[in-house]
């Protein structure tokens, strides 16, 4: 299984930054209408574009697009195992979580579309990664949940301690 470290290739302070834009439009945009839900709590994701859509365009450093190109993909990662253990064992947290998964890559789709850079996951069926890191992870983790209700929680810990 590859290491945490690995994984530590892009800057932390713009996957913070990007983070925390991100998740607070999130917050900023709990409704009830074009969104998705988790645990209760509807995203407007037309908001969410749009809270987007009016912040300033700033010059972004290779170093800014990759980070926000790295997390597409890890958000798509954890969104596919997730959807893989649910319907494997047949437990609906797993799909439930993978439903939040999905906001989370959906925010950032935004800010990819916003600063016109290529999608990572476009055309990518479930289970498949551009970054060769994360499909060797994603092998790994399926590999290790599918053996037992234990180990998919435990890859389900992971992935959150990781993300």
């Amino acid at each position: 299984m590859l290491n945490q470290n690995t994984l530590q290739v892009n800057s932390r302070r713009v996957l913070r930054y990007s983070a925390a834009l991100v998740f607070g439009l999130l917050t900023a945009c709990g409704g009830d209408s074009g969104g998705s839900t988790y645990r209760g709590t509807s995203i407007d994701l037309n908001c969410m574009a749009a809270d987007i859509s009016a912040l300033p365009v700033e010059t972004l450093s290779a170093e800014e697009e990759q980070s926000l190109v790295f997390m597409r993909e890890e958000e798509k990662l954890a969104r596919d195992v997730y959807l893989y253990l649910g319907d494997y064992w047949g437990m609906r947290i797993f799909n439930n979580i993978a439903d939040s998964e999905q906001t989370h890559m959906d925010a950032v789709l935004q800010l990819l579309d916003r600063y016109s850079i290529a999608d990572p996951a476009a055309g990518n069926a479930a289970g498949v990664f551009t970054n060769t890191d994360l499909q060797q992870l994603y092998n790994a983790l399926i590999d290790q949940g599918d053996t037992s209700v234990l180990e998919a929680l435990i890859v389900g810990a992971l992935i959150e301690d990781l993300d």
